[in-house]
């Protein structure tokens, strides 16, 4: 798996920009990168092959698990005591951040799941947590980064045409 960093120069060396240049920075081309995966990841997940990609996938090991009320859980202010009794089923939701499971006594959860943001703050690596970003991986499919990266060429040849300007204005039709 390749780091943010590794990504980042592909793309910069690809369309020979400097890192001098002011208008190309890492954290622009990181961003386009950004962008277009976000794009090409949910088309795969819309057709179901977004779960084939092991490299997307990131675990949080032990998130802890609190008490709240059944009701509390639904957002509707009233407090019930109620414990679903004769329920067996196990069955979660997720709402406003937070994941409801309303009939199951475990103290923690492990978590896997294709997040959009850096969570290495939350998975109980202290070794993690002094590494810096550009030297974390970067957690996009191989297969759709050649399509990733072709996209954000495409944007930053764009951006780096600079108009030329018309050197003899004395000679334009369109000059009054």
């Amino acid at each position: 798996m390749s780091t943010i960093a590794e990504a980042v120069s592909r793309i910069r060396g690809q369309v020979k920009a400097e890192v001098q240049d002011a208008f190309i920075t890492d954290r622009y081309i990181y961003s386009l990168i950004e962008k277009f995966a976000q794009v090409l990841m949910r088309r795969q997940d819309y057709a179901n092959k977004l779960m084939k990609f092991n490299s997307v996938w990131k675990t949080l090991p032990y998130i802890e698990m609190i008490n709240v009320d059944k009701v509390e859980a639904g957002c509707s202010g009233i407090s019930s005591g109620c414990t679903f009794k004769y329920n067996k089923t196990l069955y979660f939701w997720w709402l406003d951040g937070y994941i409801y499971c309303p009939n199951i006594a475990w103290d923690a959860i492990k978590l896997e799941g294709v997040f959009s943001a850096d969570i290495t703050k939350w998975n109980c690596d202290t070794q993690d947590d002094c590494t810096p970003r550009y030297e974390q991986p970067i957690y996009i499919p191989e297969a759709l980064f050649a399509e990733i990266e072709m996209q954000v060429v495409q944007t930053m040849v764009g951006t780096m045409q600079v108009p030329s300007e018309d050197s003899d204005n004395k000679r334009n039709i369109n000059r009054q």
